[in-house]
């Protein structure tokens, strides 16, 4: 009866400490689109196209990691995420952001929890990379296709986006890129332990890879 009373207590306080995550995400969340809606705000009010340009992709930055807070709250665990029910939204929203529905998506991603620091990074990198992709890789063009696949087992992953546009100038290297967003995948890339490459893709355009 001890043990069993002892049991109950625990189980208690793990229903306490579960609803206080729970409503620390939530919390979180909001704060985070809120101070993404004044970026925007404050991007409307300028006349200054890079400026605007500028704190349009920090309010994109910001709601990124919102949606991390987003998942936790609506999902069982508040320690990790599905990585397919989080990424594929989440590039939808993207491309409906920057583009039109012009641009196919197409995902291979197994119904598998990753942890919700591992959803920030991942988050962040896939921000940057599509839209890279849609502002560069299809700058004169209104339809392409854009792949966001992920690949791995026990030790090892692969997480790759790929698309069909113009592909990468001439000498581009990803160690001298001067652009916030590719400094953003390295740094990423690093902080998951992994390693970021990247190549032409079979069909022209260019592929990234985050390899962990």
């Amino acid at each position: 009866e001890a043990q069993a009373e002892a049991l109950a207590a625990k189980e208690k306080v793990l229903q306490v400490q579960n609803t206080l995550m729970r409503e620390l995400d939530h919390r979180v969340k909001n704060s985070l689109a809120m101070i993404s809606s004044l970026l925007r705000m404050q991007a409307s009010g300028s006349d200054k196209e890079q400026v605007k340009d500028e704190l349009h992709d920090a309010a994109n930055r910001v709601l990124t990691i919102s949606r991390v807070h987003e998942r936790l709250y609506q999902g069982c665990d508040v320690s990790s995420v599905s990585l397919k029910t989080y990424v594929e939204p989440l590039c939808t929203e993207i491309r409906d952001a920057l583009a039109s529905d012009g641009f196919e998506l197409v995902f291979d991603l197994p119904n598998e929890f990753i942890s919700s620091d591992m959803a920030v990074a991942l988050g962040l990198i896939v921000y940057e990379l599509l839209s890279n992709a849609l502002r560069h890789g299809f700058a004169d063009r209104d339809t392409g296709r854009i792949e966001v696949t992920f690949d791995g087992d026990d030790r090892t992953f692969v997480f790759t986006v790929a698309d069909n546009g113009r592909g990468l100038p001439n000498g581009f290297a990803i160690e001298g890129a001067s652009g916030l967003g590719m400094k953003i995948v390295s740094l990423y890339a690093t902080q998951l332990g992994g390693v970021l490459e990247h190549m032409p893709n079979d069909n022209g355009g260019a592929r990234f890879t985050v390899t962990v």
